[in-house]
């Protein structure tokens, strides 16, 4: 899942790629009880960002992405790659009551996610906060 990035020639060119591969990289939000959203990548659960506007939040969350993998690449260190670039090749079959998956769905769209989708991201984000 992690890969060498290869040097680029230039400061402009190496945050050209930083910001290119923070573009890509997969957010998972969620709200608290107390109305603030919080966000983080799925590649680096590390960096999060919270606040009342999601719309700021994912931009400050991206300048801190793009911050991150900077320093990385000028450490010469591991950047992952966006998950969405990696190919899933197993299947999960799941049963649902008609009343879980509408539940689930309706979590989804507010998400602006498929079922698949939020159900991974949920999934990967539990065993990510234990």
């Amino acid at each position: 899942m992690v890969e060498k990035v290869p040097p680029c020639v230039g400061t402009s060119d190496v945050r050209k790629r930083a910001t290119n591969l923070v573009q890509q990289y997969s957010i998972v939000m969620t709200t608290s009880v107390d109305n603030l959203y919080h966000v983080r990548f799925a590649e680096f659960a590390e960096i999060s960002v919270s606040g009342t506007d999601i719309e700021t939040c994912i931009v400050n969350l991206r300048d801190a992405g793009v911050t991150h993998v900077l320093q990385l690449l000028r450490d010469n260190k591991n950047v992952p790659r966006p998950l969405q670039n990696l190919t899933r090749r197993e299947q999960v079959n799941v049963r649902l009551t008609s009343e879980e998956k509408a539940v689930i769905a309706s979590a989804a769209r507010k998400g602006g996610k498929r079922i698949s989708d939020y159900m991974r991201a949920r999934a990967l984000d539990g065993l990510m906060n234990t």
